[in-house]
């Protein structure tokens, strides 16, 4: 079978998937560093940012055939939530529960049903190895979403890194079936 091109929605999901899991591992990094839960949180939204004002300015929705206004506000309010993490704001602790919830929300959604999930964002059609990307991604959503829960629940670091782990292993297993 011939290769699967490198479509713009499929570079777009890899790249997401390597800045969810980024997330992960740099708040698993700060909390076995000893580094305030909060904060850890906040360092591990910069991934988020990075892989945010990489798709605007590339204009993947664009290329992707899908609105660029959600594509904004969600980095808007990724924007609000790493200030709020990293500068450790009395409300910060909603704000994480507030984020584990809606990425937890969208992984669970893009893990157990991608193309619902895609259609959602107004895409027109993915072949199937970008939706296996996409189930990826959600995965890996979940692993943040996770470790997020993990910290608003004030767990040990420990069980934090563990919540976001088990994910990445239920991807693992998902894959093999």
């Amino acid at each position: 079978a011939p290769p699967t091109p490198l479509t713009p929605l499929l570079t777009w999901f890899m790249e997401n998937m390597a800045a969810a899991l980024t997330c992960v591992t740099i708040m698993s990094w700060c909390l076995l560093k000893g580094v305030d839960s909060t904060l850890a949180a906040g360092f591990g939204f910069i991934p988020w940012l990075l892989a945010g004002c990489k798709a605007l300015l590339n204009n993947y929705p664009g290329k992707c055939g899908v609105p660029a206004a959600p594509q904004y506000f969600v980095n808007a309010l990724n924007v609000f939530g790493a200030w709020a993490m990293l500068t450790q704001q009395a409300f910060a602790p909603d704000v994480i529960k507030g984020f584990a919830a809606w990425i937890g929300l969208n992984g669970v959604a893009m893990a157990l049903a991608p193309k619902p999930a895609i259609d959602a964002w107004g895409v027109k059609s993915a072949d199937d190895t970008t939706l296996v990307f996409v189930k990826a991604f959600g995965y890996f959503m979940c692993a943040n979403a996770a470790m997020l829960a993990g910290i608003a629940l004030d767990e040990p670091a420990a069980k934090i890194i563990g919540y976001g782990w088990a994910p990445c292993m239920l991807s693992i297993l998902d894959g093999l079936f």
